[in-house]
């Protein structure tokens, strides 16, 4: 897949997992997600209800963000779930955003291997 000529793979952008102090940033891409998904606006305490949430020792939801000149442009949002057909554990992605100036470059291509790995 990687080979299509189509995708201009970007070396400016970096995947890694999000920390505490990507809660703001991370919380305005959410933000911009449900506006972009003309979703319901998300709770107003979000990034506090994140917080608890994802920096625990046993994160229910796991979220890798995508980085480009220091600044959060977009992220990933996953959960390992239960298949009783396959007795197995595998990675449900929730949530998978890019700011639009970030888009087709090959960055939601790295964001989702670097969830499954």
């Amino acid at each position: 897949m990687l080979a299509d000529p189509r995708i201009r793979l970007t070396r400016s952008v970096s995947i890694r997992p999000a920390g505490v102090d990507d809660l703001p940033e991370l919380v305005e891409l959410i933000r911009e997600h449900a506006r972009y998904e003309r979703a319901n606006e998300p709770r107003p305490d979000l990034e506090t209800a994140l917080a608890a949430w994802l920096f625990v020792p046993r994160p229910r939801v796991r979220v890798l963000v995508a980085v480009q000149n220091d600044a959060l442009v977009g992220y990933a949002s996953w959960s390992l779930e239960a298949s009783t057909w396959q007795a197995a554990e595998y990675a449900h992605l929730d949530c998978l955003y890019l700011r639009e100036a970030t888009r087709g470059r090959g960055a939601v291509i790295v964001l989702i291997v670097s969830g499954v790995e």
